[in-house]
C-alpha cells in the first residue's frame, strides 16, 4: 500500500517501479483520502485485457467481500450501442468463484480516466481495481492514458495491477 505521490515530488518513478517491477498488485491511496478504507462498493475498470484479468485476480479476496461490484467498460459515444461488449465471460468467471458483478457500459466523451472516476463518484464506489499501464510506459507518458490519470486525479483507493 502506497500513498499517491504529490505533483513533482519525484516519487512517480517508485510507483511505477512497484507496478512493472515487483511481479504484485498495488494499493495506492489518494492523498486527499481521510478515514477508513471501505469495501462495500468496488469499481473493476474493465478492457478485457491482461493487466485487467491480473488486477481481478489479484483483488479476488476483496471482490468476495463487497457488497457491490460493477464491471465497467468505457466507450466512445458512437459505440454505445455496439453488440459486443468485453466482459460477459468475466462476469461468469466471477460468479463462479462467488461474486456477483453487474456489467455496465459507459459512453463517454471524456477520456477513460476522468469517466472512471466521474463514475466512481456518482455510484458511490469505495476502491477501484484496475490494470495499469496497458500500453508502454512510454506512451503513457508522452500521450497520457487512464493510469496516469488515475494516478494524478484519484479520488478513491485504487487496487492496481500490471
Amino acid at each position: 500500500m502506497v500513498a499517491q505521490p504529490e505533483k513533482g515530488d519525484g516519487r512517480m518513478g517508485l510507483v511505477e517501479a512497484l507496478l512493472f517491477d515487483s511481479g504484485r498488485p498495488v494499493v495506492m491511496v489518494p492523498s486527499i483520502y481521510r478515514g477508513p478504507v471501505r469495501l462495500d462498493t468496488i469499481l473493476v475498470a474493465w478492457d478485457g485485457g491482461k493487466e485487467a484479468a491480473r488486477a481481478i485476480a489479484g483483488a479476488m479476496p476483496i471482490l468476495k467481500q463487497a457488497r457491490n461490484v460493477q464491471l465497467v467498460t468505457v466507450v466512445e459515444p458512437k459505440m454505445r450501442d455496439a453488440v459486443d461488449l468485453p466482459g460477459f465471460n468475466i462476469t461468469r468467471h466471477l460468479a463462479r468463484k462467488g461474486v456477483q458483478a453487474e456489467l455496465k457500459r459507459i459512453a463517454s466523451d471524456l477520456d477513460p480516466g476522468n469517466s472512471l472516476l466521474s463514475h466512481a463518484a456518482d455510484i458511490g464506489a469505495d476502491m477501484l481495481v484496475m490494470g495499469a499501464y496497458g500500453h508502454s510506459r512510454w506512451r503513457e507518458m508522452l500521450l497520457g492514458g487512464a493510469t496516469r490519470q488515475i494516478l494524478q486525479s484519484m479520488t478513491l483507493p485504487a487496487f492496481l495491477a500490471h
